[in-house]
């Protein structure tokens, strides 16, 4: 907020510069610019470590040149990417045939336990029931 006492001089300091003797009031106008308090929320994505960059801020003028190195490695690379070794980066049909199976086990896993979990929660409904009975 701003204080009272501010808003004064600024009061007058425009009425100075800007009115005319026979005006009542400043024929002028300003800003107030307010800032609120920032915090940032535990969903923000953090910040990284420093150092773990690839690229420096330094080595942004050779830009241009490093895509260009890309570019080539991609070119020279049988099936268009590549690793630090300039070697095929990953078999892509293979890692997602694995992923397939795991995600068809997993369901598997979570159908058979809910199932479970279902007919533990049914049979402790039904002793509750005898039990009041």
């Amino acid at each position: 907020m701003i204080n009272r006492d501010t808003l004064m001089a600024a009061s007058a300091i425009y009425k100075e510069m800007y009115s005319k003797l026979d005006q009542e009031g400043v024929p002028a106008t300003y800003q107030i610019i307010n800032f609120i308090a920032w915090k940032e929320d535990p969903s923000q994505r953090r910040p990284a470590k420093p150092g773990s960059g690839k690229i420096s801020i330094k080595d942004l003028h050779k830009l241009d040149d490093m895509i260009k190195e890309m570019e080539e490695k991609k070119k020279r690379s049988p099936e268009g990417r590549t690793d630090s070794d300039n070697k095929p980066a990953v078999n892509w049909d293979k890692s997602i045939t694995q992923l397939s199976q795991d995600i068809e086990k997993l369901r598997e896993f979570t159908t058979e336990h809910v199932d479970q979990d279902n007919q533990e929660d049914d049979d402790d409904d039904d002793d509750d029931k005898n039990k009041k009975s």
